[in-house]
């Protein structure tokens, strides 16, 4: 932005030299805008508002960032995973803060996109997202005792043909979306 902002004649103006300068001292904050609220300067401005910011530019103005960003920038596109379990494409399996392919697991990042590495190549996956909290439901962790710990425990205790039974049911509600 500071490239920009040299390369434009406004940058002449001292105020806007002092912006770029105060700016490069700035951490910066990320903030998400659907595309049709960055299209409309009364809309950005709102969403800008919501976190104590202040922005002037008109829709002329937006329309030189636009076209801008689309011109020296170059993104990934994320296919968006829209449900927990197996995505059958990319062979990546999505909890709600990991996504494992193999042995490896990939976080996401504070946008919510897996980087993964398959075989196809690099994909930049979107995980799925959750309303309210049942986030918790999905969420992978690691944990000191193993299954087969659990299960000789629980035989001791229930015998084994009960012990079976149960952990059979518990089993296949857990892959229940493999079939």
């Amino acid at each position: 932005m500071k490239d920009f902002l040299s390369k434009n004649s406004v940058c002449e103006d001292t105020s806007i030299s002092l912006l770029a300068a105060w700016l490069s001292l700035v951490p910066p904050i990320f903030i998400e805008v659907p595309h049709d609220d960055f299209c409309s300067a009364t809309k950005l401005k709102n969403i800008i508002a919501t976190k104590n910011l202040s922005f002037t530019a008109s829709d002329r103005h937006l329309e030189e960032v636009r076209g801008y960003l689309f011109r020296h920038t170059k993104f990934p596109q994320a296919d968006k995973i829209v449900r927990w379990g197996f995505h059958e494409p990319s062979g990546v399996y999505f909890f709600a803060n990991v996504a494992v392919l193999g042995t490896k697991k990939y976080y996401p990042d504070e946008f919510g996109i897996c980087v993964v590495e398959t075989p196809k190549g690099i994909q930049h996956l979107s995980k799925p997202v959750i309303k309210g909290k049942k986030v918790h439901r999905f969420s992978l962790t690691e944990n000191l005792v193993t299954f087969n710990e659990f299960f000789r425990v629980f035989m001791q205790a229930n015998h084994y043909d009960n012990s079976l039974i149960l952990c059979s049911f518990y089993v296949m509600s857990v892959f229940r979306d493999i079939a």
